[in-house]
């Protein structure tokens, strides 16, 4: 129905769940994204059915997720439904449907690869590249290599996701304590110790820094050309890349696979399984506990390197 006077077209289910997500479960945008996505288009089926969303049955259900099955991969598809639950649990709750039609459809478990990481050599190597990275930059300068090496150290120095290092302002820092506050997914908020060798960069690039009356709610890091503009995950990730680049390492490593080397190199060196999870604001241990299979892994390639019945 067209809408008369102006006025904006009324949401659909989807939209409002989407909403519900954002305002409500105050989950990601990222996270909002893909389940909008998911309920658009069982909505799509369903036309495609000729149904509404309170005709459909189970089969309909079933019939999507093998038709989905076609186009997006297992671990996509694990996913969809998984936000297909979530969004009939709404549902349920509005008086929409009658129960949750995607309560019973089960997914194989994918196969879930090992984290890739780097060693602690080739973690040393990436943390001086930003000094061979602007040895061969014509346009880097201090301010330039002082912010890239703090950008490494704070990423694999707490463990970071990207997006929780660029959300990052002074104001959340204790640099006499060493820590800082992190907002992680679900905005669940924890306290990620830097590391001594961090915080020694850090004061060193806040001196680097026009002074400002109050550093609270200033942001960490700063891309300065073209323009002056906060940091965001898409240019740290092209920054890592050059500095991979510099240091001789493969270029398609990303941001997370430094969380990934600080997490199995904490287990390698001894950590409790908790206090990892704890640091890297996983809610579930089972989500931390594949960090144990690469330490696993890693110390069967040291036994057949080492050891004389390897």
């Amino acid at each position: 129905m067209t809408p008369q006077g102006g006025d904006s077209p009324e949401p659909t289910l989807p939209e409002l769940f989407a909403q519900h997500l954002t305002l409500e479960r105050r989950d990601s945008a990222y996270t909002a994204r893909n389940y909008l996505q998911a309920a658009r288009a069982f909505d799509a089926f369903l036309r495609r059915e000729n149904k509404t969303i309170a005709e459909a049955a189970v089969r309909d259900a079933r019939s999507f997720a093998v038709e989905s099955q076609r186009d997006i991969s297992r671990r996509s598809l694990r996913l969809r439904i998984s936000a297909m639950r979530t969004y009939f649990d709404w549902l349920v709750r509005r008086g929409e449907v009658k129960a949750n039609l995607f309560r019973g459809i089960s997914i194989p478990k994918a196969r879930v690869p090992l984290p890739r990481f780097l060693t602690e050599e080739q973690m040393a190597a990436l943390l001086a590249s930003p000094a061979t990275l602007r040895r061969a930059e014509e346009k880097a300068d201090d301010f330039t290599q002082g912010r890239d090496t703090v950008m490494l150290e704070v990423l694999y120095g707490a463990g970071l996701r990207v997006s929780e290092l660029c959300n990052l302002k002074w104001g959340d820092l204790d640099l006499k304590t060493g820590t800082a506050r992190v907002l992680g997914k679900g905005r669940k908020e924890r306290i990620a110790p830097l590391g001594d060798v961090a915080v020694e960069k850090l004061l060193a690039y806040r001196k680097s820094l026009p002074f400002v009356p109050s550093w609270d709610d200033v942001v960490l890091f700063e891309k300065v050309a073209p323009k002056k503009v906060p940091a965001y995950p898409r240019w740290v990730q092209r920054r890592l890349k050059d500095c991979l680049l510099a240091a001789g390492l493969p270029a398609d490593l990303t941001p997370h696979k430094l969380r990934h080397s600080f997490a199995t190199h904490m287990l390698d060196e001894g950590a409790d399984l908790r206090v990892v999870q704890s640091l890297l604001g996983h809610s579930s241990l089972s989500t931390t506990q594949i960090y144990t299979h690469v330490s696993a892994a890693r110390m069967k390639q040291v036994h057949k390197q080492a050891h004389p019945r390897g």
